[in-house]
C-alpha cells in the first residue's frame, strides 16, 4: 500500500508459466528473477486480503485503484 500512497494503482500482471504478480508503478511484487513463485503469491494474497478489507476496487482489466479508505490508510502507512 506504502508504495501506491502517491498514484493509487496497481496492475495485476500475468504471463504463461508464472504466477501472476502485484505491480505500482515500476515496481514489481515478485523475486526478479521469477524464480521463486512463493514470493509472487505472498504478495498476491496480500493484494487480496486489502482489495476484502475495501482498501482496494478493481477498476478495469488489470488495473486496480485504491479505494478513499485505501488512500487514507496508504498515506498513514508511509508517514510513518
Amino acid at each position: 500500500m506504502i508504495a501506491a500512497a502517491e498514484r493509487g494503482e496497481f496492475h495485476v500482471m500475468t504471463v504463461s508459466e508464472v504466477p501472476s504478480w502485484i505491480r505500482v508503478g515500476k515496481k514489481d511484487f515478485c523475486d526478479d528473477k521469477m524464480e521463486d513463485p512463493a514470493i509472487a503469491i505472498k504478495y498476491r494474497d496480500a493484494f487480496q486480503s486489502l482489495c476484502r478489507r475495501g482498501y482496494i476496487y478493481h477498476d478495469d482489466g488489470i488495473l486496480f485503484r485504491l479505494t478513499s479508505a485505501g488512500f487514507e490508510k496508504a498515506r498513514q502507512l508511509a508517514a510513518k
